[in-house]
Formats: C-alpha cells, structure tokens, sequence
C-alpha cells in the first residue's frame, strides 16, 4: 500500500520515497518525467527533513538550469567569464592543456584513456567555458560537482558506480600535470 505523508514523500512497504516531478522547460535535461527514489527510512520524521533538503537542491539546481539556459532575455547582461580570464592571465586555456597532456601522456596508454581526458575537459568548458587553467577556483569544482550528480540522479542508483570517479578524476590529474609543467619554466 501506497501512503502520502506530505508533497514530496510517499511510504511504500514501510520505507519513504521521494518524489517531484520534473518542470517541463527543464525536461530536455532528463531522462524521466520524475524524480523517484528511496530514502532509506522508516521514520517519518528523517523522511521529511531528507525531502525538504532534497527539495531544497532540487530548486536551487533548477533555477541555475534555468539561468544557464540560452534562451533567457538576462543572459545578454552576463559578462564572458574565460574571454576576461584570458586577458588577465598567461596559462594556457583548458582545452590547450588537455592537448598537452594527451600529447605527452596517451601514446602509451589505451584509448579509453583520451576518451576520458576529452570527456572531463569537455564537461568542465561546457560548464564554465574554456579558461586559462590558473583561473579555476572552488566554484568551477563545485559546479563540475553538481552536473556530476545530476547525471547521476538522472542515470539513478545504476548509474552511481564509478560515475564521479572516472569523469572526475580527470581533471585534477590535468591540473596536476600542467602545474608540474609550469614550475619547470616551460613555455606555452
């Protein structure tokens, strides 16, 4: 039996359920119409502080979706985050730097390898745009984060396992390498 304790929570065989549908303008970003997913707990008072978090996010998340998307008339008014980072900075752009690395590192390795590398500097430019790799900061991580666990919702329990892990590796390994490059004095 199917029981409703409040707007986002439902009990079904004793244990709470989460669930909100997906808006409609946001639906190209998703595999499913709603969001379901179990909460792990028989308590109704643990249910109800889960799903007003998870609500919460869900909220914050879709109303950055909605900013971010292209069609919004506010969107003329941001400025070009990487366009201004170039100016102020002489490190090499995101894209160039996965290029260094691939070219230095994946003759010997097999070709999942650059697959991997592509993916992880695609998602981080598609997120932030391409900049120097001295301008990254906690916001950058915190949103490569958060699409990261947004495909995973999506993707739902299944696609949890080794997701974050393999796309988010790749980027400070990147970094890491670039950094051992610079304080060599190479130029780029």
């Amino acid at each position: 039996m199917v029981v409703h304790a409040n707007q986002y929570l439902f009990q079904k065989r004793g244990f709470f359920y989460f669930h909100r549908r997906v808006p409609k303008d946001l639906m190209h970003h998703y595999d499913r119409s709603k969001i379901v997913f179990s909460l792990r707990t028989k308590s109704i008072r643990a249910a109800k502080v889960k799903a007003a978090s998870l609500a919460s996010q869900l909220n914050e998340d879709w109303l950055t979706l909605r900013w971010r998307s292209k069609d919004t008339p506010l969107r003329r008014f941001l400025r070009d985050q990487g366009a201004e980072a170039r100016t102020v900075s002489s490190a090499p752009l995101m894209t160039e730097a996965g290029s260094l690395y691939l070219s230095a590192t994946a003759s010997h390795r097999p070709e999942i390898f650059r697959a991997e590398v592509d993916r992880a500097v695609t998602s981080l430019t598609d997120l932030v745009g391409d900049k120097p790799i001295d301008s990254h900061g906690h916001t950058d991580a915190n949103l490569i984060r958060d699409s990261f666990f947004e495909r995973i919702m999506r993707r739902g329990a299944l696609g949890l396992a080794g997701f974050h892990g393999r796309v988010g590796a790749g980027i400070p390994v990147l970094l890491g390498f670039m950094r051992s490059l610079q304080s060599i004095n190479l130029r780029f």
